[in-house]
């Protein structure tokens, strides 16, 4: 780097160590329950009565209650196309292109395994994400058998994985799962993924998974926010820009000038 003030500018950048948190206050998420029923038990929508229905002209269907004196609550999709309209209890759901293949998919995979899935006019995307979810919740809980049960307890030389206390001594140990099955955690039910705990080993261990369970975002794959990010990579100084002097005479022609990556971009790359 030849520029004599971007090194100057470099040297006097403020150099600050990163500072954690002692503990993380992480705040519970409730989700509302969906009280829509599921799509097979609506019915197309030809006058305004209670009820839920569907159309695949919510646009029209506003346009006709509007001439009729009757303004509909309108409900929005996260791209600002209507996906409803609601006028007392009579709702008026739209109808996506795909809700036949989605309902298709449903009926093939009922087939084959058990599932809580319901469709209820959700884009192509958001069925997927249902989906997704739905295959990744473990199945129902294995039969654990009394040959099973002295493994594990043999393992541990009949003691508590967490304490060490003696199993016989606390009136026997109790399975415990060592990542939840509940809260999205999608804990194993295999063998390697149980231990022997006491009782009050296993009490507080479940106390403290159904604290960290459903915290923040109900999607287990998604990252955690950082405080400590945000304060040193949005609220501090911008670092000095890098300008390239087009306007300098040079000894040859210049045929052609591209930005290999944007500051942006080179932060998201890495």
């Amino acid at each position: 780097m030849g520029d004599l003030e971007v090194k100057r500018a470099i040297v006097r950048e403020q150099v600050s160590a990163p500072t954690a948190h002692s503990c993380e206050v992480l705040a519970t998420i409730g989700r509302r329950a969906n009280s829509t029923p599921a799509s097979q038990y609506w019915t197309t929508y030809s006058k305004l009565t209670p009820g839920h229905f569907y159309s695949h002209d919510l646009v029209g269907v506003r346009a006709d209650l509007l001439r009729e004196g009757i303004c509909p609550q309108v409900r929005l999709s996260g791209t600002g196309v209507i996906k409803g309209l609601k006028h007392n209890d009579c709702i008026v759901h739209g109808w996506p292109s795909e809700a036949l293949v989605c309902l298709k998919f449903l009926e093939e995979l009922s087939k084959v395994r058990a599932h809580s899935l319901q469709y209820r006019g959700e884009s192509l995307a958001t069925f997927g994400q249902m989906v997704f979810d739905e295959f990744c919740k473990p199945c129902d809980r294995p039969f654990l058998t009394a040959d099973i049960r002295r493994e594990l307890a043999g393992k541990q030389k009949g003691r508590c994985y967490v304490c060490g206390d003696d199993l016989e001594s606390q009136g026997g140990g109790e399975l415990d799962h060592s990542i939840p099955r509940g809260g999205r955690c999608w804990g194993s039910d295999g063998v390697d993924g149980l231990k022997y705990l006491c009782r009050m080993c296993h009490a507080s261990k479940t106390s403290e998974d159904r604290a960290r369970m459903n915290v923040e975002d109900p999607n287990v794959y998604m990252s955690r926010f950082s405080e400590e990010v945000w304060r040193g990579f949005v609220e501090s100084r911008r670092p000095t820009q890098m300008v390239c002097n087009l306007n300098e005479a040079t000894d040859g022609p210049c045929w052609e000038v591209d930005v290999r990556s944007c500051r942006l971009n080179g932060i998201v790359g890495l």
